[in-house]
């Protein structure tokens, strides 16, 4: 196995965030956190990377490390280990299995394990899907009126849909919860909620923002200076597991493919650059962060990851003239520049893919593998690929039969529709190369 320095990943400028940072390294989940703990401990020693492989290392470490510092084990646990003796890692790396399964749990029967080499946890543990989703926040100011209370939770429900589509599934319930701080003497106290079931599980943000500004019109009233707010969506199904009722409202159309181009929209150009109408752009009542440390970039190699960030957008003014500026000093001995490069530049527009069975592409702008296809032998997709603005999308799609999920690979009979923000008939070749 080659070796890898892993001391660049190690920020230099730790003082100036104020969060310790270590890499430990070994054969076990729970030695590797010891490993950590060592690692941030006695950093001056270790550079902040402790290699704790070697047997001889982990008993050392072990020996002198109190079982407190151990992954998993609490003030509490602790304090029962020590009733039994087990006052080290070394105490619990060498005590009877079954004993500290019949006294404790299997957890700490596992953690024992490791800490003597032995196997027991995933590096990474699945992770099963939420069963609730809370947003809620407290306000850097008092809020009084219906209009402030409505904006915050907009915000929140859109906040917790997002991470509802992200799990996918469907919440069928919205709780809103509104009140006063406690620590108030002067003003008249007040706290309440309401749970308000859908008609239908859905994760479209406007459904559960109906529900949720309905159940806070329901428990507003007016006079308290209110200091918290929140929503919390339950009662999750999966897709295809609930079953319509046939009396309810309608759902709405094509809500999956808008709530998924909104998402990516929000992914690629920043959280809330495209927002419901009571989302406010900035809220008196967000949280204060004028303490907050300065944004810091990861270095990997010694290289600034921001380096390979796209800088500009394919419509960009003077592209060609930005790019050979920009590029000029990392052309390749032939004096030509990679296209890798000029794709790491130029910021991709597509903001989500949609394949349409029988359409031919009449009147619409060829890019992707098909626009390469008729300049280059880089294209490798048998689908046809245009590109339609944001703005045309609803009027373009009525009448055509989407697909749901990605067709067969030699299926030529389907074509591969990009959505993009801005109309790429503007665009020039060069653009469109950058686009790319």
């Amino acid at each position: 196995m080659e070796a890898v320095d892993v001391r660049p990943l190690v920020p230099s400028d730790e003082p100036d965030l104020g969060i310790p940072v270590g890499v430990g390294i070994s054969t076990t989940k729970s030695l590797t956190k010891l490993a950590n703990w060592a690692s941030k401990k006695w950093k001056t020693k270790t550079g902040t990377v402790v290699d704790l492989v070697d047997p001889v290392k982990q008993e050392k470490l072990l020996r002198f490390a109190d079982v407190g510092e151990i992954w998993g084990i609490g003030r509490q646990l602790k304090n029962r280990l020590q009733l039994m003796g087990i006052n080290k890692g070394w105490d619990l790396a060498t005590f009877d299995k079954k004993t500290v399964r019949r006294h404790f749990n299997i957890n700490v029967e596992k953690t024992s394990r490791e800490l003597a080499g032995e196997y027991c946890y995933e590096l990474t543990e699945d992770v099963t899907p939420k069963q609730m989703i809370a947003c809620t926040r407290s306000f850097s100011q008092r809020v009084t009126p219906l209009d402030g209370l409505r904006s915050a939770v907009s915000t929140f429900v859109a906040n917790a849909s997002r991470k509802l589509r992200a799990q996918n599934q469907y919440a069928a319930c919205v709780q809103v919860f509104v009140r006063t701080s406690p620590f108030d003497t002067n003003g008249m106290p007040y706290a309440t909620s309401v749970s308000i079931p859908l008609a239908y599980p859905s994760f479209d943000t406007r459904d559960l923002m109906e529900a949720a500004l309905t159940g806070l019109q329901q428990i507003y009233i007016e006079g308290p200076k209110y200091a918290k707010a929140g929503i919390i969506l339950s009662q999750f199904f999966d897709p295809g597991t609930f079953t319509d009722d046939l009396f309810a409202q309608p759902k709405r159309k094509n809500s999956e493919q808008l709530m998924a181009v909104l998402d990516r929209i929000n992914l690629i150009h920043g959280r809330g650059v495209v927002r419901f109408a009571s989302e406010p752009a900035a809220a008196p009542w967000s949280m204060k962060q004028h303490l907050l440390g300065k944004k810091l970039h990861n270095a990997v190699g010694g290289c600034d990851a921001s380096e390979y960030m796209n800088r500009v957008m394919a419509n960009e003014s003077d592209l060609l003239k930005k790019l050979l500026n920009e590029l000029q000093y990392r052309r390749s001995e032939s004096g030509l520049i990679d296209i890798e490069l000029v794709k790491g530049y130029v910021s991709s527009p597509r903001l989500a893919d949609f394949y349409i069975r029988g359409l031919h592409g009449c009147g619409l702008v060829a890019v992707g593998d098909t626009f390469l296809d008729a300049r280059t032998m880089l294209a490798d997709r048998t689908q046809k690929t245009f590109a339609v603005p944001i703005q045309r999308w609803t009027d373009f799609v009525k009448g055509k039969e989407l697909l749901v999920g990605d067709p067969e690979f030699g299926d030529s009979n389907v074509t591969r529709i990009e959505l993009w923000p801005f109309d790429p008939a503007t665009l020039a070749e060069e653009q469109l190369v950058g686009a790319d």
